[in-house]
């Protein structure tokens, strides 16, 4: 082989390698976005997953925090299909494997990606959640496979003639009923690995997290986990932003005094301003719980559920637009 022919398929090489890596890069790139999600960064290393609500499978909000030494996940989504895409994301941005997951709410919307991360990852809840779960999950799917077929036609057929908040509401719930069909052919019941009936502080090299049980407010058997050296609270659904809290398993008082515990652990302004949790839309919630108390109101399961006004107009305050 000639000095000629070598140098050409020295550089055809060299322009091969160049493709090869730049399209691992684009992959790489991509996997941090998901048509079920979107990321929101209220401090290095820690990461707000919020809902689409533009056709999106994963219904409720989810958290991903780096320790430093170990990958955390909050509230996996209500299916194996988001929940993949959560514990990608968050592989890749944090260099490691996930190993912690937090159940903060035992509803099916933030447990039903548990399985994703298992094996590998230590699953951790309240004792009460953990009761909830494996007492209420299999039931209320074998009964959501045999309804939600049906209610998901009826919503569909209603979405046709529909508008306004009426609209926005029919199509949170396709949703909803539409990732649900997606996990019915996988989805199985995964309990936590372990259970908290008080406070515990979690170590990492970099931060430190506090699980805290808060009692009966939107379940009996919630937690928040606080970061304290960043000042940031994941509240699960004892908060709900610009939308009234469902209360089918909880309390309006029992809500209330937790929202004010949460206050006292002076969350900052979140640069995340309409999604992520801070003092405004604490106070904001509390503002709509209170207003509700010489309302009507229905009785739902064991706890209280505002009559028809989870996704009525918020409450805002124009200071509480800033946290």
């Amino acid at each position: 082989m000639s000095a000629g022919s070598k140098t050409i398929l020295f550089l055809l090489l060299i322009l091969m390698i160049f493709f090869m890596l730049s399209f691992s890069l684009a992959g790489r790139d991509a996997l941090s976005e998901s048509r079920h999600f979107t990321l929101e960064k209220p401090a290095e290393g820690v990461y707000a997953a919020i809902h689409n609500d533009l056709g999106g499978f994963a219904i409720c909000k989810a958290g991903n925090i780096d320790l430093g030494d170990r990958t955390v996940i909050l509230d996996p989504f209500i299916c194996p299909t988001a929940a993949r895409d959560l514990k990608r994301q968050a592989e890749f941005l944090t260099g490691r494997p996930v190993s912690l997951v937090l159940n903060l709410d035992p509803h099916s919307d933030p447990i039903g990606g548990n399985q994703v991360f298992i094996p590998g990852a230590v699953i951790i809840s309240t004792a009460n959640a953990r009761a909830y779960i494996e007492t209420h999950f299999q039931k209320d799917l074998d009964t959501q496979k045999e309804t939600v077929p049906g209610e998901l036609k009826i919503v569909q057929d209603r979405l046709i003639r529909a508008s306004g908040i009426e609209r926005f509401e029919l199509a949170l719930r396709e949703s909803e009923y539409k990732a649900l069909v997606d996990a019915f052919p996988e989805i199985e019941m995964t309990l936590p690995d372990m259970t908290i009936e008080g406070p515990m502080t979690i170590h990492g090299s970099k931060r430190n997290i506090v699980l805290v049980p808060v009692g009966r407010g939107h379940t009996t058997g919630d937690m928040i986990v606080s970061l304290p050296g960043d000042r940031i609270v994941f509240m699960s659904d004892e908060l709900f932003v610009k939308r009234h809290p469902y209360l089918g398993d909880g309390d309006p008082e029992s809500l209330l005094s937790s929202l004010k515990r949460i206050l006292a652990l002076n969350p900052r302004p979140s640069p995340c301003r309409d999604t992520v949790p801070s003092e405004g839309w604490i106070r904001c919630e509390r503002r709509s719980i209170i207003s509700r108390r010489s309302r009507p109101w229905s009785r739902r399961r064991s706890g209280w559920a505002p009559a028809r006004t989870m996704f009525r107009a918020f409450p805002i305050r124009r200071s509480s637009r800033t946290g």
